[in-house]
């Protein structure tokens, strides 16, 4: 820590050299006294004495700087950090002639003051729902390089200037600046804030797990969360549904909204005439894709004339790797280039790494840190402010030659068939094998790019370099899923040494986050991997700590694996009473508790059908137009449930429901699900149905089409088409029904397969009605994976032919009822669509 020019370990350096150098003058005066060596070793005491007072100022200083820093509070922060202190408003105000710039990370007071931070378009809306109520969790998602930094950091900026909000109720947490393992404080800090405060946090899809977790515990307390995050599509599985279960409000901003802004603010200095201003400007909106690249794009025009990709190139090699910029001799590209290789993956590189493997000056990385040219999450990694400056880092590489590659990636590239770039990467691996499942975790997080290399070099890296990083002190549990997902689709066999390892990592590590645990327990039951069943072990005691809704959510995923019971044996050890208990107390829609029940009863019959809830009282409460989706969603957990739902009904009851339903779709869809769940009752109801000729019906596609299923069913003996609506859990499904079943999932969730080749392989390799059966025992949240135009065109072109219409119709209203009111379906239209809705209005 520095302090008014004053270093503590340079003090304490200052001491030790003071006290040889009295020593050896007191030693010269003894061997020859003089007047003259007596006045050296007292001008040496004398400097021994001034360097001990000297710490000591150092010392006291420092205390006083840190009491400053606490703000009069009992406990002080270590990972979230007061926004006042972030945006430095004491030092700019009290500064000389401090002004503002622009592209500022993190921005100034003095930017904000000055303009020289250009408002987001969304800033005062969401700022808005941000402070209107005392509580929630917010989530500001975009693509790498959209400005959801900034529009974190404005939203702070008004905290401060609009609510008066100067100490801890207002911090910040930006995770690429911290020592993520220290991320377990971070709940214990929050609670330490002032009641109502405000947390903003940046990049949580460095880490999304644990901060979702943060956000489930505070959900329910005045405390105000807002999250900001890559796309949600690359976190674990569940994890994005689980954010949207108790998210206040969700808004998708990009790049082009703000890019425009950007750009004529930044050149209101230039002097340009009309002319130049459009074309400059149309060459700078070329990168309005990327901010990062397009603020670099108005900095060379500056300062060249042109926006050129070379003339780009060629500002980073002046402005960013060449030394001759900075007071001390340093020599930044060798760094720069070295951690940019894997800083565009968001991964950090170890001080090894690079003084030791690439033989670089630790010098000019102390200095790069403290010129705040490199960020140091933790004592040992060090990364750069962004991976799109990374990206263009290594582009400049390649362009500049006179900024050559560090010696060692040239060797590497030279002996491995790959871009230089791309070796630096597998001998970082090679290097630091501890580290290697946290690496290939954090490349496959990123886009298509990273996904694509982490499978290159898992062709490359020996099995017994995986199995090194394959440990709790180096490697969270979210992180091992990760990288085993990597292995869905390979044809890679998990030799014994890895599972091995795997269950001596399910011993060893503590780690108590259930959503980490299930997400890698079902990645290894994906794989048929035994360890599996040792991760269910350390999985099964941590689900009496979440809600019934995840618990649900956990053992559905679970159950998809290839091993089978290993969901049911899991669920053995939660506590049926518990679920019951919190379910009755719920403020659960009544369609959603109906969810959560089915995922339960399908996981595990036996151990959750007797839970003590009325599914008779369920139906008081439901909307006329929200019982298709309650009775559908309870067939697929068990259908016995189901017809118990609506046997409880009379007739008149049911018509009763049916006349209430105001949208024909929707009351199409509720016939449907009568007829899936027991077509006798459709029976029953067609004289009821034909009275309602107040209801237009004859006016009505929807309800024409539910009048021929209804003419159509009441020719068919009711065991003609028995839809076993349940999962296939249960007995009731024969194996040739399974196995399209499994087809069609795997069709579903595989990203490698064409659709609609794999849907007319098993509609080729089955008869229709088992077909059929295995689409209707696909859930929801797997049937929504599927294209509407492909299972339209599956069920009227390659099963229609043998099928009746009725069939094929009542199948469709299905489908159509799983997406409309999937599962899934809570979340609120995009930002853009309200602000496209907005300018059709």
């Amino acid at each position: 820590m520095s302090l008014y020019g004053l270093n503590r370990r340079r003090a304490l350096v200052l001491i030790a050299v003071s006290g040889v150098l009295v020593l050896s003058s007191g030693f010269l005066w003894l061997q020859y006294p003089s007047p003259v060596t007596l006045t050296i070793f007292r001008a040496m005491l004398g400097a021994f004495l001034g360097s001990i007072v000297v710490q000591a100022v150092v010392e006291y200083l420092r205390r006083g700087e840190e009491s400053n820093i606490d703000d009069g509070d009992d406990q002080r922060l270590e990972l979230l950090t007061p926004l006042v202190a972030m945006l430095r408003q004491e030092q700019d105000v009290d500064s000389q002639g401090d002004v503002g710039e622009f592209f500022r990370t993190p921005p100034a007071w003095v930017d904000f003051e000055e303009n020289y931070v250009v408002d987001h378009p969304m800033l005062d809306r969401i700022f808005n729902h941000v402070t209107a109520d005392d509580d929630g969790l917010f989530v500001i998602e975009g693509k790498p390089a959209c400005g959801k930094s900034f529009l974190l950091y404005s939203i702070g900026k008004k905290l401060i200037s609009d609510e008066n909000l100067t100490g801890q109720e207002a911090s910040i947490l930006r995770l690429k600046d911290v020592d993520r393992s220290r991320l377990d404080r971070l709940a214990d800090e929050i609670n330490s804030l002032p009641e109502g405060a405000y947390v903003l946090v940046d990049d949580i899809h460095l880490d999304p797990v644990q901060l979702i977790d943060v956000a489930e515990r505070f959900a329910t307390q005045s405390i105000t969360l807002v999250y900001a995050t890559r796309p949600v599509q690359n976190y674990p599985r569940n994890q994005d549904e689980r954010l949207e279960s108790f998210t206040t409000k969700h808004y998708q901003i990009v790049s082009e909204t703000v890019a425009s802004s950007i750009v004529d603010r930044y050149l209101e200095m230039e002097e340009l005439s009309e002319d130049e201003l459009r074309s400059v400007r149309r060459e700078c909106l070329e990168h309005r894709h990327d901010l990062y690249l397009l603020s670099t794009a108005l900095l060379t025009y500056s300062d060249k004339g042109k926006v050129s990709d070379e003339a780009i190139y060629e500002w980073i090699a002046d402005n960013v790797l060449d030394a001759d910029r900075f007071s001390e001799p340093i020599n930044p590209a060798p760094f720069l280039i070295a951690i940019a290789c894997l800083y565009r993956f968001e991964v950090a590189v170890t001080r090894s790494f690079l003084t030791n493997f690439l033989d670089l000056s630790g010098s000019d990385l102390r200095g790069l840190v403290r010129e705040g040219e490199v960020l140091k999450p933790s004592g040992n990694t060090f990364a750069l402010h962004h991976s799109s400056i990374a990206q263009l880092i290594i582009s400049t590489a390649h362009y500049e030659s006179r900024h050559s590659i560090p010696p060692k990636l040239r060797e590497i590239s030279r002996s491995h068939p790959m871009e230089w770039h791309e070796a630096a990467v597998q001998n970082y691996i090679e290097y630091e094998p501890q580290l290697t499942v946290e690496i290939l975790a954090g490349i496959t997080k990123t886009e298509e790019e990273g996904r694509e290399l982490a499978h290159k070099l898992l062709d490359r890296i020996d099995p017994t370099i995986v199995a090194t990083g394959i440990n709790p002190s180096n490697t969270s549990v979210e992180n091992l899923g990760s990288f085993f997902a990597l292995y869905l689709g390979r044809e890679d066999r998990i030799d014994d040494a890895l599972v091995a390892e795997l269950n001596q990592f399910a011993q060893d590590c503590d780690s108590n986050s259930a959503s980490a645990w299930a997400w890698t327990t079902e990645i290894l039951a994906r794989l048929n991997i035994d360890a599996a069943w040792t991760f269910g072990d350390k999985l099964a005691p941590l689900l009496e700590t979440v809600k019934p809704q995840m618990v649900a959510d956990i053992l559905t995923t679970i159950s998809y694996g290839e091993i089978e019971s290993l969901a049911e044996s899991i669920a053995e050890d939660v506590d049926p009473r518990r679920i019951e208990n919190q379910l009755k107390s719920t403020d659960l829609p009544p369609e959603e508790l109906a969810k959560v029940i089915a995922k339960l009863v399908w996981v595990s019959p036996k151990q959750f059908t007797e839970l003590a809830i009325n599914f008779d009282t369920l139906l008081l409460n439901v909307e006329p137009q929200d019982f298709p989706v309650v009775l559908c969603r309870v067939a697929w957990g068990n259908e016995d449930s189901a017809r118990k739902m609506l046997n409880s009904l009379s007739v008149e009851e049911i018509a009763s429901y049916l006349n209430n339903i105001d949208n024909d779709q929707h009351y199409y869809q509720a016939l449907a699900a009568i007829y899936l769940v027991d077509p006798s009752v459709i029976k029953a109801l067609e004289d009821e149905l034909n009275q309602t000729g107040s209801k237009n019906i004859e006016s009505s596609r929807y309800r024409k089409a539910a009048l021929s299923i209804v003419s159509e069913a009441s020719d068919v003996p009711i065991d003609g088409l028995q839809a076993p609506v349940e999962g296939p859990a249960h007995l009731s499904v024969d194996k040739e029904e399974l196995s399209a079943y499994q087809e069609l999932r795997t069709c579903a969730t595989s990203s490698d397969l064409d659709t609609i080749e794999c849907l007319k392989r098993i509609a080729d390799s089955h008869d229709p009605l088992v077909c059929l059966t295995a689409l209707i025992l696909i859930s929801p949240e797997i049937k929504n994976a599927l294209e509407p135009r492909q299972i339209h065109s599956w069920l009227t072109e390659e099963l229609a032919e043998e099928l009746p219409p009725y069939v094929i119709e009542t199948t469709g209203a299905t489908m159509s009822l799983a997406r409309e009111n999937g599962p899934n379906d809570t979340s609120e239209p995009s930002i853009q669509e309200e602000e496209e809705d907005q300018q059709t209005n």
